[in-house]
């Protein structure tokens, strides 16, 4: 028995290696994000963008791995939720957070260039913006920052003969985005277009 494991465990890494293949690209795209703090009233999405650098292995013509670092931008919108005492308004609320973003997706070939993929994703926290009724503010005055990320990405995805690809994806955040206050996760959808080059 341990001897056909071994022949087998043999052919799929000569099948590997025969197919094995590095690539290196780009993409760009939006997001589409909110938070999912049940406290906020009426939480909305906003739009914001996804912009970076790939590389990737190819372990056989299904299974491949690829690493991403890609600037982005996701947030939310809260309608009549801060309370400004220096007018005695309530404003609506709009938060911008800038991240660096550094995904490790797993990818499976379905058939004819469509894929699903999977993976965690850690995000770096660099800056954020609030608006208060569309006005930027100088300072935030609520919520310490999160400065490191976690969440996880699920989505799929179609290459092109050509090295094009599209992708959509779902990200899950899993922390919240400041750190004295519980809730907040992002939840975005990604959308984006990019290319691979794959050596031979």
């Amino acid at each position: 028995m341990s001897t056909k494991f071994a022949f087998l465990f043999i052919l799929l890494f000569i099948s590997c290696k025969t197919y094995s293949q590095w690539n290196i690209g780009g993409k760009t795209g939006i997001n589409w994000s909110n938070v999912d703090f049940k406290d906020t009233e009426n939480p909305s999405f906003i739009l914001g963008v996804n912009s970076g650098i790939i590389t990737g292995y190819q372990f056989s013509n299904k299974i491949g791995l690829q690493l991403y670092i890609l600037y982005s931008t996701r947030g939310y919108n809260a309608k009549e939720s801060v309370y400004v005492p220096a007018d005695n308004s309530i404003k609506d609320l709009k938060v911008v957070f800038q991240h660096i973003d550094i995904p490790l997706i797993f990818k499976y070939s379905l058939s004819r260039g469509l894929y699903l993929h999977i993976g965690p994703q850690l995000g770096f926290q660099f800056n954020r913006t609030a608006f208060y009724d569309n006005k930027k503010q100088n300072s935030i005055i609520f919520g310490v920052k999160q400065n490191v990320d976690l969440g996880m990405i699920i989505g799929t995805g179609y290459s092109f003969k050509n090295g094009m690809f599209i992708e959509g994806e779902y990200l899950i955040g899993l922390r919240s985005c400041y750190k004295n206050i519980t809730g907040f996760r992002h939840r975005s959808w990604q959308f984006s277009l990019g290319y691979l080059y794959k050596f031979k």
